[in-house]
C-alpha cells in the first residue's frame, strides 16, 4: 500500500480544488509531491482563516509548485496579507520573511470563473511580486489543461 501511495504522490502534476487553504488537511499538505507543478484554487479563502502561524513556503505540498492559480479577488487579498505579514515579522529568525513564498513559485495566475474582465489586477501588487521573481497573469476562465500548457510554456518541463 505504501508503494502505491508513494507512486501516486510522484505522479500528480496538478491539483485543482475548492481552496488549498480550506480543503487540505494537515495530513495532505504535509506530503511532498515531487512532480506537482500547479495548484489551482477554484475558491481561495481569507488567509486569516487558515493556520497562519506557518508561511505557505514551509508547507511540503508547496515545495515543488511553480504555478499557483487563484481567484483574482481572494488571491490578491492573500498575497497582500502575506506580504504585510512579512513586514510585521519580528521573529529572531525572520521566519515569515524567509519562507513567505513556495521556493519554486514562478507564476501566479489570477482568474475568474467565467471569461469576464470585471476585476482589476493591482499594478502595485504585481510589481512587488515580480520584484521577487514571480510573474503574474490575469486570465479569466482558464481551464486546468490550459494552466498546464501555460506552465509548461513559461517554466519548461519538470526536472
Amino acid at each position: 500500500m505504501t508503494t502505491m501511495f508513494q507512486t501516486s504522490l510522484n505522479a500528480i502534476e496538478i491539483i485543482s480544488c475548492g481552496s488549498t487553504m480550506d480543503d487540505f488537511s494537515r495530513e495532505i499538505d504535509c506530503f511532498e509531491y515531487p512532480r506537482l507543478r500547479v495548484l489551482h484554487d477554484v475558491d481561495s479563502s481569507d488567509p486569516s482563516r487558515y493556520d497562519s502561524d506557518e508561511p505557505t513556503g514551509t508547507l511540503p505540498i508547496f515545495r515543488h509548485v511553480r504555478t499557483l492559480v487563484q481567484p483574482i479577488d481572494d488571491g490578491q487579498h492573500f498575497w497582500r496579507w502575506t506580504l504585510e505579514k512579512c513586514t510585521l515579522d519580528r521573529t529572531p529568525t525572520q521566519h515569515w520573511t524567509r519562507h513567505w513564498k513556495p521556493p519554486k513559485l514562478q507564476l501566479l495566475i489570477f482568474t475568474t470563473p467565467r471569461k469576464k474582465n470585471y476585476t482589476i489586477l493591482s499594478a502595485k501588487l504585481v510589481a512587488t511580486l515580480e520584484s521577487h521573481g514571480i510573474r503574474c497573469r490575469y486570465i479569466p476562465g482558464i481551464k486546468p489543461n490550459e494552466i498546464l500548457d501555460l506552465d509548461l510554456e513559461l517554466n519548461g518541463p519538470v526536472e
